[in-house]
Formats: C-alpha cells, sequence, structure tokens
C-alpha cells in the first residue's frame, strides 16, 4: 500500500478495502477489529459468526447498547467462562466416545 493509498483513505477520498485495512492495521501493530470498526467493516470472522444466528446476535447487540465498558468486561469474562466449559464438555465427550469405540473393538475372551 503507498503513502498516497494511506493518505486518501485517511482522508476519505477512498473507501479502503478490508484486507487493505487489516494489512495496514498489522503492519502498524494496531487492533485490527478496532480498524475495521472505524471503517464500518467486520472481519471475515465476526461476519460468519453474525451470519450463522441472524436471529439472536443482532437483537443481543441492540439489547446491549447502553451497557459500559465494564459491563461488557463481566459479560467477557463470562462468555469465556461458558465457552471453556462447553469445551471440557465436547473434550470429556470425545474421551467417552473413544474409549467407547476402544471397548467395542477389543476381541472378545
Amino acid at each position: 500500500m503507498t503513502h498516497v493509498a494511506v493518505k486518501n483513505i485517511e482522508n476519505g477520498k477512498v473507501e479502503a478495502k478490508k484486507e487493505n485495512l487489516i494489512k495496514l492495521a498489522n503492519k502498524l501493530e494496531l487492533n485490527k477489529d478496532e480498524i475495521l470498526a472505524s471503517a464500518c467493516k467486520l472481519d471475515d470472522d465476526i461476519e460468519i459468526i453474525l451470519s450463522s444466528k441472524p436471529h439472536i446476535i443482532p437483537r443481543f447487540l441492540r439489547s446491549t447498547r447502553f451497557l459500559s465498558d465494564s459491563d461488557w468486561d463481566i459479560i467477557s469474562k463470562q462468555v469465556k467462562k461458558m465457552d471453556r466449559n462447553n469445551n471440557l464438555d465436547k473434550t470429556r465427550s470425545m474421551e467417552i466416545a473413544k474409549s467407547l469405540q476402544r471397548n467395542l473393538n477389543k476381541p472378545s475372551k
């Protein structure tokens, strides 16, 4: 990306492509989500999450409009805790399934 291109983006003369904003954020060691959000764009993984649950996520986000940063920290911690628990459950389920499979495959005496 040339200096002129960056200047044109900064001055609002051209709309930056998502890929260029991500490259710029990485080069400047900035948070890519913040850079993308300032340009009203989303990273691909966020778009996938939104499109996978279109009936839930927009409603949830609208309900959080007036939350403070500390409220968001609390929600983030809770979600991480929930996700960690779900992953543990998945891991435990896989271990049980593998154990059952091994037992089924054992030759009978």
